[in-house]
């Protein structure tokens, strides 16, 4: 029997107090550790520091970032607790994304580096001639 993998996002807040260079590597952190519990990355937005709407753990502000990802159910447990266990880590939460809204934001992120490449080649061009 195959196993089948559901397609996930979570949504999780580091504390913004810390250096960008520790963020962008606790970043890295989690989409590796994703990567070696079976997971494929679709998309990981680093949507940035904002206030918090209430202090956790005493910061008013946190630096949010969502990752889309396929994996095994069984491997959420072990990404969650990664989390969980970071002392950067403020909150997390992680959805399955229903079927057909993960199939129409694919789609959207093919189109956009089809469009990307082919504006490329055009100033690539445009450039030389």
């Amino acid at each position: 029997m195959e196993a089948t993998t559901n397609h996930y996002e979570t949504t999780y807040i580091i504390n913004a107090a810390i250096e960008e260079q520790t963020i962008e590597e606790t970043v890295v952190k989690f989409d590796e550790f994703i990567k070696e519990h079976g997971g494929q990355l679709v998309k990981t937005d680093r949507i940035g520091r904002k206030r918090l709407a209430y202090p956790i753990q005493k910061k008013h502000s946190g630096y949010y970032v969502t990752v889309e990802y396929h994996a095994l159910p069984e491997s959420i447990a072990q990404i969650e607790r990664a989390l969980q266990l970071d002392d950067y880590v403020l909150r997390f939460l992680t959805i399955v994304v229903d079927k057909k809204i993960a199939y129409h934001r694919e789609r959207e992120i093919k189109k956009a580096e089809v469009e990307a490449s082919y504006a490329a080649e055009l100033a690539e061009k445009e450039r030389k001639g």
